[in-house]
């Protein structure tokens, strides 16, 4: 706050002060687009990481703060991609093959209720098995369920031992993590196979968070934003969680994320960045990072013989920066 304005409050404690003057910022990432005098794109700019250079100033004038007040965006983003969509069970009974094996399945992309990720998981781990050229699934037939009352799934190889294998260290994920299997123990290897794995709690989310990241517009802060991860947490305009902002019970038939939705945000009390009065913001960089450090998913245009299938690029999402004079 204006030092001034501290020491006529402290002088005149009953005078009532004027509440900042504050201006608007809005963004849209649909004007990221570079059209051709027809009216095509000629860019290739994704959606999630965005460089805006109108090639002038966008925000000018006599200002010391910002802050992101409101947020809008179309969630189209598969909780089922290529960042998490690979599976990996090991050391099945080795009385029909000696050596230790691993088999890896992928599952398609798309949306997926828990109910369908199971059966599709199921499909896929009896097809592995098969191309192992050993006795499955006929000997030890997949059994892949979920339970709608608990959340929580259970896989079974028809009483062969076998183990989960993690494939989501560091910026890789696997569906492990979304089906409620995250954080398996050492105990969970190719020397202890199990005959039954039963999950957590599955949130069927491909991502609990995300990001709200500009380095552009955080670099004047004197305080770094900061986390307990390595990978997220800094140059932040916000963290949204993929929640309501109230209790809910979970509807385990139709969960969060299984489906596109929207989410809007108005942040009541936003993060106040500070600025240099001195400097003009002349661009605007913003990108969503999901709870890896990794840009959040874009689903890209597929494009066949006789068919053009446009992906989620043209999901825009809009937010609304307020500019504060103090």
């Amino acid at each position: 706050m204006n030092i001034g304005i501290i020491e006529q409050m402290i002088e005149n404690p009953g005078v009532p002060t004027r509440a900042p003057s504050v201006a608007l910022f809005t963004v849209d990432t649909a004007d990221r687009y570079k059209l051709d005098s027809n009216g095509f794109r000629t860019d290739t700019e994704a959606v999630n990481n965005i460089y805006i250079n109108k090639r002038q100033s966008v925000i000018n004038g006599f200002f010391t703060r910002i802050a992101l007040t409101e947020f809008n965006m179309p969630w189209n983003v598969p909780n089922v991609n290529p960042r998490n969509n690979t599976f990996t069970v090991g050391s099945l009974n080795t009385a029909l093959n000696p050596s230790p094996i691993q088999a890896t399945v992928s599952i398609a992309t798309g949306f997926y209720t828990a109910d369908e990720l199971a059966i599709a998981l199921e499909t896929a781990l009896d097809a592995a098995m098969v191309a192992l050229g050993s006795d499955y699934p006929a000997s030890y037939p997949w059994v892949v369920s979920f339970d709608t009352t608990s959340g929580k799934f259970t896989v079974e190889a028809g009483g062969a031992t076998f183990t989960l294998v993690p494939k989501n260290n560091g910026p890789r994920d696997d569906l492990l993590t979304m089906m409620g299997f995250g954080g398996l123990s050492i105990t969970a290897d190719l020397v202890n196979p199990y005959e039954t794995y039963v999950s957590g709690v599955a949130s069927m989310l491909y991502t609990p968070y995300f990001d709200v990241v500009s380095k552009q517009l955080t670099k004047k802060q004197q305080v770094n934003d900061s986390g307990t991860s390595y990978a997220t947490g800094s140059s932040l305009l916000a963290r949204i969680y993929l929640t309501p902002n109230n209790l809910t019970t979970t509807d385990f038939t139709n969960q969060l994320g299984t489906a596109p939705f929207t989410i809007f945000r108005e942040f009541i009390i936003p993060k106040q960045i500070y600025w240099d009065t001195k400097e003009f913001i002349n661009v605007i960089d913003l990108s969503l990072v999901d709870y890896k450090g990794n840009i959040l998913y874009e689903t890209p245009n597929t494009i066949n013989a006789t068919s053009f299938e446009v992906g989620t690029g043209n999901a825009n999402w809009q937010l609304t920066l307020q500019v504060s004079e103090i």
